[in-house]
């Protein structure tokens, strides 16, 4: 299963039925995104990631902790970017240090896209 396979998932189980904004709703967003993604040169992963987190409140955990069994976003936050101070190796410190930089630059991004 991808990433947004798992993110529509965890989507779906919470949305409220809402008829504005509701699940269907957020794939309708997504579907017009599939189509402009063909004509753009853009990161199809992370604008479909935006579309799905767009109408979510704090998908980022400023104000509540996170929920990795309800959102596949807090896994970061739950456990991948706490990785890099778990290390017990020079080498495994240097090495989570640098996949930390990519997961927090993949969440800078999304953060500027939604």
């Amino acid at each position: 299963m991808s990433v947004l396979d798992l993110i529509k998932t965890d989507i779906k189980k919470i949305m409220y039925n809402d008829p504005a904004h509701d699940f269907d709703h957020i794939m309708r967003v997504y579907k017009n995104a599939q189509q402009i993604i063909k004509k753009e040169k853009v990161n199809e992963t992370l604008v479909l990631s935006a579309v799905l987190f767009y109408n979510l409140d704090d998908p980022f955990c400023k104000k509540r902790m996170p929920d990795d069994k309800t959102w596949t976003l807090d896994h970061f936050f739950e456990k991948l970017l706490k990785l890099e101070f778990l290390m017990n190796t020079k080498s495994g410190k240097i090495e989570a240090k640098k996949r930390t930089k990519i997961l927090k630059d993949f969440l800078k991004q999304l953060k500027h896209e939604i």
